[in-house]
């Protein structure tokens, strides 16, 4: 009996050890959204510099998460299109209708406004649903209720 036992856990190890072993999907190139009616895509949010951050938040509970992300500064992204304009605020659109906003002053803050591609091991683009369609979200790493947590986004527009 032991030994059936030792067999069955032996290949249950076997098996759930070979499903963790494909490397995610990372959002195809072509996928992106625009800054100031400017594209950017993938390609070029890569070379911008994906970073490791995470984020310290409240999902409605009383219980802290820290939640592992990666993806672009916010304020990368607007050097890359050259948009200085301090007085600005930023409004953030989904694909699901929903639109938030930051200030310039949030944006440009080192660790704060990111558009992150991945969390907690998985590329948004791998749960399907609109994330297929638009596979950002924004994440305020310092707003500890998550308010502000655009997901879907497919615009950020410079007022």
């Amino acid at each position: 009996m032991i030994n059936f036992f030792i067999i069955c856990v032996i290949i249950l190890i076997t098996l759930v050890g070979c499903g963790g072993t494909e490397e995610a999907t990372a959002p195809a190139a072509e996928a992106g959204f625009t800054v100031d009616d400017q594209f950017i895509g993938m390609s070029e949010l890569t070379t911008l510099g994906i970073r490791e951050f995470y984020a310290n938040i409240r999902p409605g509970t009383d219980r802290e998460e820290i939640r592992n992300y990666r993806g672009v500064a916010v304020r990368d992204i607007l050097a890359h299109f050259d948009i200085d304009t301090p007085d600005a605020t930023i409004i953030i659109h989904s694909y699901d209708g929903f639109v938030a906003s930051i200030s310039m002053e949030e944006a440009l803050q080192e660790g704060q406004a990111y558009i992150a591609i991945w969390q907690d091991g998985e590329y948004f683009i791998q749960r399907g649903g609109y994330w297929a369609a638009a596979p950002f979200q924004l994440v305020m790493a310092q707003d500890i209720f998550a308010q502000r947590f655009a997901r879907y986004i497919t615009e950020l527009v410079i007022q």
